[in-house]
């Protein structure tokens, strides 16, 4: 899980960050003579683009989605808009604001948990989930197969 973990950050990384962020922020920078404020514009965009994204996508982010991992609530539900948001919020004002120290003690945490939630999950009260997509893809996978063929 830790490993699907990473690879779907590392992936929202580069799209979110090298692919929109720094365009956004040079737009910004041109329209809004404020550098603080065109970075604080941004930022809002950036986390408010992303929870649409995941909550359009059910819970996944483009990495998520990729990665065949998805966030649901403690109950395995879809989760709503605003706790998606909290979601990123949170994730971003922990790991990006602290320069990735609380992302180490937060891998620390969900090494040390049964059920592998992160600082930012534990507060917003969602978790990754990896059974229903693997249940998906073995479905495909079956019906790919002629396992699924009415007689």
């Amino acid at each position: 899980m830790a490993v699907k973990r990473f690879y779907a950050l590392f992936t929202d990384i580069v799209i979110w960050f090298f692919i929109l962020f720094y365009p956004l922020k040079w737009l910004m920078d041109m329209l809004i003579s404020s550098s603080v404020i065109s970075l604080l514009l941004v930022h809002g965009m950036i986390l408010l683009l992303l929870a649409v994204s995941a909550y359009r996508r059910e819970g996944q982010t483009w990495g998520q989605k990729l990665a065949s991992i998805e966030i649901k609530t403690v109950t395995y539900e879809v989760p709503s808009f605003l706790r998606l948001f909290i979601h990123f919020f949170i994730a971003y004002l922990l790991y990006l604001y602290s320069f990735g120290l609380l992302y180490i003690v937060s891998m620390i945490t969900q090494l040390l948990r049964k059920d592998d939630r992160m600082l930012h999950d534990l507060i917003s009260g969602t978790k990754l989930d990896v059974s229903y997509t693997e249940q998906v893809n073995d479905l495909q996978i079956g019906e790919e197969a002629g396992e699924n063929e009415q007689i």
